[in-house]
């Protein structure tokens, strides 16, 4: 079962009060009008809610095959990716794929 296919419940109240059932990730992400990578940092987080646009609350998001956990949203940082420069994005076809040749900041390439 990919993770996308994972029934997720909706919950409010103090987290026991079941308000309704997805039948996956992306079905819940659309519906209640939060991108998956935000609801994939909230599920099964006990002291945590998040915002639906699309229901006007908060709301509790929870995997029911995973236990529940308390631990803090998890965001990964971007401080690792190098920028990319010297190129104007802008000015390549539409519709083409294209590839980066990295190079590290002493000037020698770095493989992927």
């Amino acid at each position: 079962m990919n993770d996308g296919s994972k029934s997720i419940e909706v919950r409010v109240g103090d987290n026991t009060q079941f308000l309704m059932k997805f039948s996956s990730k992306n079905r819940a992400a659309i519906s209640l009008g939060i991108p998956k990578t935000t609801l994939d940092r909230y599920i099964n987080l006990k002291n945590f809610t998040i915002y639906s646009p699309v229901l006007e609350m908060y709301i509790y998001l929870i995997d029911p095959s995973k236990p529940l956990s308390e631990d803090s949203p998890s965001y990964t940082t971007t401080d690792a990716v190098m920028a990319i420069t010297g190129v104007d994005l802008h000015a390549l076809a539409k519709g083409k794929l294209f590839a980066l040749l990295l190079v590290s900041r002493g000037g020698e390439t770095c493989s992927p």
